[in-house]
């Protein structure tokens, strides 16, 4: 005997599947033959969710459900679907898809086509159920693109033989991209923002390692990261070797990277081509920090200039006051410090100490009173530093692209007992011109 069952629609706060290409089947029915006219029924705990069994040893059951027509519009479209098994012993199910089927309820084996294979499914539990329904994967439809097929579900049961395994499906549908596996590995680049959008960096002379060039390295590949363990020079020069067999003597490469020491940074190399080997370039020092601003509207560069200063800042100095100073305002040993300013290329700081600064003081302008003397030597401090401003920036401006130009300058400064860090913001005027914005930020 064969009839044909419809699925009702359930309560209309739970999610319906009626949906068959984007998410699940738009309306269910079941064509089944049971010699003692048993049909398919309704799991009653997921209403919705399909339940196939053999009700007892006694029965022979042969069950199909089938879908309507459906069209494949994508080579990429899949089949895919939940289930779970419920007193597990025998395989009872199959997955059959036919373009030929004419849905009259007419079944032709000859007309079927198994996609069961493709399906990956659980292990079934030989008391119980299943904890929860497992999604089997997709199966690709790509040779029916451009046609309407039919899905079948057929369930066949036998009591004498202990094929009863209980069967529930869930999720059926057919989605128009497979998941599959995928050779596809991540990428790192290098973005650049050029006003009004960020794009790749084209440069020449820039190489950045990507998981890929990691993994070849071996250990570095573990992480995609270089590390206190596995340093980065130990296996650059080889990678650029490979990376570029006919480089030339002077040829130079910028190798960005990631480096982990606790937190996981990006770095930045320079490589030099010598006497037939790539060597790292240690004469390299960062001073500035480029940044944007977001001005409500656009993004923009941002012109902040940020640095400590290094020994050859207070050279600076020390080469103004020789040239425009007394020469007792120098260090008359050594020559690596100068009075006026406080500055020293040895030491790299300000010494503001007085005893120092009144034994070098041949015009004597530093003032007798402590504190007065105090107050004229930072002043001193701050002169120096708007004077390295102006030999290292003299044709700055006062704005870029309509932000304005910020310095701001960390130095060290030693009173004779500690030494502590005094950082100024100074904003551009243009012109060499300089102007300092609030009190300068004092730190130990």
């Amino acid at each position: 005997m064969s009839f044909l069952l419809t699925l009702t629609k359930r309560a209309k706060n739970e999610r319906t599947k009626r949906n068959f290409i984007k998410n699940i089947l738009p309306a269910v029915s079941a064509l089944a033959e049971c010699c003692h006219g048993h049909g398919l029924g309704l799991h009653p705990l997921l209403r919705l969710s399909l339940l196939l069994s053999c009700p007892d040893n006694t029965w022979h059951r042969s069950a199909w459900l089938v879908s309507p027509a459906v069209a494949v519009t994508s080579k990429d479209a899949g089949l895919s679907f939940d289930i779970k098994f419920g007193y597990y012993n025998a395989d009872c199910l199959d997955v059959l898809v036919s373009d030929t089927y004419a849905g009259n309820g007419s079944i032709d084996m000859a007309q079927w086509t198994s996609v069961k294979d493709q399906f990956t499914f659980p292990e079934g539990p030989a008391n119980g159920y299943n904890d929860n329904f497992v999604n089997v994967g997709k199966a690709g439809l790509e040779a029916y693109n451009g046609k309407s097929v039919y899905v079948a579900f057929r369930y066949v049961g036998e009591g004498p033989n202990a094929k009863t395994t209980t069967v529930q499906l869930d999720n059926v549908s057919i989605s128009s991209a497979v998941l599959a596996p995928t050779n596809e590995k991540p990428y790192n680049a290098l973005y650049q923002f050029d006003g009004t959008d960020w794009k790749v960096k084209e440069d020449s002379r820039l190489v950045v390692v990507t998981p890929a060039d990691y993994d070849a390295m071996g250990s570095p590949g573990s992480h995609d990261n270089f590390s206190t363990s596995d340093a980065p020079e130990n296996y650059l020069p080889q990678f650029l070797a490979q990376k570029f067999p006919y480089a030339q003597e002077g040829d130079s490469k910028a190798v960005m990277y990631k480096y982990y020491n606790k937190v996981t940074t990006i770095e930045v190399d320079e490589y030099l081509f010598k006497e037939g080997t790539w060597v790292l370039n240690n004469n390299i020092e960062l001073k500035e920090k480029v940044n944007f601003v977001h001005n409500g509207t656009e993004w923009l560069f941002d012109p902040t200039v940020t640095k400590s200063l290094a020994s050859e800042d207070y050279l600076i100095l020390e080469n103004w006051v020789k040239a425009n100073k007394d020469a007792g305002y120098m260090d008359a040993k050594y020559g690596n410090s100068e009075y006026w300013f406080g500055g020293s290329s040895y030491y790299v700081n300000f010494n503001i100490q007085l005893a120092k600064r009144r034994s070098n003081d041949p015009d004597g302008v530093v003032p007798a009173d402590d504190k007065e003397a105090e107050a004229y030597l930072l002043s001193m401090v701050q002169e120096g530093i708007e004077l390295i401003l102006a030999t290292e920036y003299p044709t700055a401006g006062a704005q870029v692209s309509g932000v304005d130009c910020f310095y701001v300058i960390s130095a060290k400064v030693y009173n004779g007992l500690e030494t502590f860090t005094y950082t100024y913001t100074f904003k551009g005027l243009g012109n060499a011109k300089f102007e300092l914005q609030g009190e300068p930020e004092v730190t130990k």
